[in-house]
């Protein structure tokens, strides 16, 4: 009887292994679309060709090469490399001048590192910073220059505001309690709290760090089917009815 059971278990291992085999497809191949494009090898290294993850705007590409793991349907590029964020800091100050409105001067500076490590730190000049007082409703966008948009799926950049060499501009007058900073390379606005509520001059320092091969690092990548959900909104990557459109598997 005993012989008999174990006959019959090893029978359904079997089975079972065999049809989860043929469930299981690879994960491994190509996926692209329009300038992406992500080789997953089978010996856990990959090929990542994209526009520039950072500064998109600059129609720039890069191509690098790394090493990639796998977590369920969610695979990470380079998982042993730790995400560099932008770091914002603000600096409050009461200053004698016009009482009905708040100055803001922006300091920006593209921190770049190159063979993983610091090589420099130069001013920037952005193309585009936004910054809320309170609430992000609240909001101006900062440029050097002003922008338009002719993509007619692309929303009219409003609330510009075009600084000089100063690099500062005002909001009206009111009690501040926190400051918002949203820019290119950010995965979602950074709040920073502020002590003085009646400060009337603010600071901010912005600190962008880039690797210059523009390297993935702990990148998730999620893999559904024959699609690889690649882009993230807010720091996240959607798979479901609203994310963005994922890379298509090519081979």
């Amino acid at each position: 009887m005993i012989k008999v059971l174990l006959s019959a278990l090893l029978y359904f291992s079997l089975v079972f292994s065999v049809f989860a085999q043929k469930a299981s497809k690879p994960i491994f191949g190509t996926y692209g679309e329009y300038s992406t494009r992500l080789t997953l090898n089978l010996d856990s290294t990959f090929e990542l060709i994209e526009a520039d993850p950072i500064f998109p705007y600059t129609f720039e590409s890069y191509t690098n090469r790394g090493d990639w793991e796998v977590k369920g349907d969610t695979v990470i590029l380079n998982p042993h490399l730790e995400k560099r964020l932008p770091r914002v800091s603000v600096r409050e100050k009461s200053v004698q001048k016009d009482n009905d409105s708040i100055s803001v001067t922006i300091n920006y500076y593209l921190e770049t590192y190159e063979k993983n490590e610091m090589s420099s730190r130069t001013p920037f000049y952005f193309e585009l910073l936004s910054i809320y007082i309170n609430k992000k409703k609240n909001y101006r966008n900062i440029v050097h220059v002003p922008q338009y948009r002719h993509c007619m799926f692309s929303s009219r950049l409003r609330k510009q505001i075009v600084i000089d060499s100063t690099k500062t501009f005002n909001f009206p007058r009111q009690d501040v309690y926190k400051l918002g900073v949203y820019s290119y390379g950010f995965e979602k606005a950074i709040e920073i709290k502020v002590n003085n509520t009646q400060a009337n001059h603010y600071e901010i320092t912005v600190i962008q760090p880039v690797d210059k091969e523009r390297m993935p690092r702990s990148k998730k990548v999620i893999i559904k089917r024959r699609q690889a959900y690649y882009y993230e909104w807010n720091g996240k990557i959607s798979s479901g009815i609203f994310s963005l459109s994922p890379l298509e598997r090519l081979n």
